[in-house]
């Protein structure tokens, strides 16, 4: 090898089978291998071949020095699944930056002609479950507009859902966009309708930008999400009652208030990116 590093550190699931091939097969060279775990997808999943790729997930993070969870709800979980058995587990929450806000020209045509402008940004994943979002507009009046930024296997098949709903005036469809966490301003509710999460980044951003969250309750999201305190929780698939958390959070503007200035202090306590980056230092020196 040209380079010889001490610690080599991968990012999810396929960096980090990638690295374990690496070190499989250079049995002579030994670095510290860190494992950052963002979002623990498998044990979510339960097809077989997904059950597979799980045991083989469990059997091979023996081979991790450290493996790093960036939520407490991923925390508990991986600890959990290895029972005490295999690599250090350690919780380094994820960390957030300042967003500066950015023009964008679509959006402000959009804002201009929405009373309330309810928006997500994910990937049109199974996972995110933007199906659920769309179908508790059939519960808003027209004075709500959503606008979608993302893209993914499931556009065509969300925009269908829109259209055969008769929502497609109301459901704007923007793709990929830059710095998209950058555009959260435009709107007056934030909502994630995930069916899982690691920690979500975007929640924090909106957080952050003082816009009101709405988001499912499921792993990874109330953590952050605090039901009536840090934002709106809805119980998963439940479109009716997402449709009254997102009325919820744009009628009463003293608790949406209160809830927002609450939200924005969380992430500035627990979620900063000097924390984030100190207990990575940490990390580094405890492991050579």
């Amino acid at each position: 090898m040209q380079w010889r590093p001490d610690i080599v550190q991968a990012h999810g699931t396929r960096a980090a089978l990638f690295v374990k091939l690496v070190k499989l097969s250079l049995r002579h060279y030994h670095f510290k291998f860190i494992y950052t775990v963002h979002g623990f997808h498998l044990a979510h999943k339960k097809h077989l071949l997904d059950r597979i790729a799980f045991f083989i997930e469990k059997l091979t993070n023996r081979l991790v020095d450290v493996i790093v969870c960036v939520g407490q709800d991923d925390y508990r979980l991986m600890n959990k699944v290895m029972k005490g058995r295999g690599p250090k587990i350690m919780l380094i929450k994820n960390g957030v930056i300042s967003i500066r806000p950015r023009h964008d020209k679509d959006l402000e045509q959009l804002r201009q002609h929405s009373k309330y402008l309810v928006m997500t940004i994910c990937r049109l994943h199974y996972q995110k479950n933007v199906a659920n979002l769309i179908e508790a507009f059939q519960f808003l009046d027209n004075n709500f507009n959503l606008v979608i930024i993302g893209d993914g296997p499931q556009l065509s098949s969300l925009q269908c859902l829109a259209r055969d709903l008769k929502l497609s005036e109301r459901i704007f469809f923007e793709g990929n966009k830059p710095d998209a966490s950058s555009l959260i301003h435009y709107c007056d509710v934030f909502c994630l309708s995930t069916h899982w999460e690691g920690l979500p980044l975007v929640l924090l951003e909106a957080m952050l930008s003082k816009v009101p969250v709405v988001a499912s309750n499921v792993h990874g999201v109330r953590e952050i999400v605090r039901d009536n305190v840090t934002g709106w929780l809805f119980k998963a698939d439940d479109a009716q009652e997402l449709s009254h958390k997102i009325i919820q959070a744009v009628s009463d503007s003293s608790a949406r208030d209160h809830i927002i200035e609450k939200a924005y202090e969380l992430v500035l306590a627990e979620y900063n990116i000097e924390q984030m980056i100190d207990g990575y230092k940490k990390l580094y020196k405890s492991v050579l």
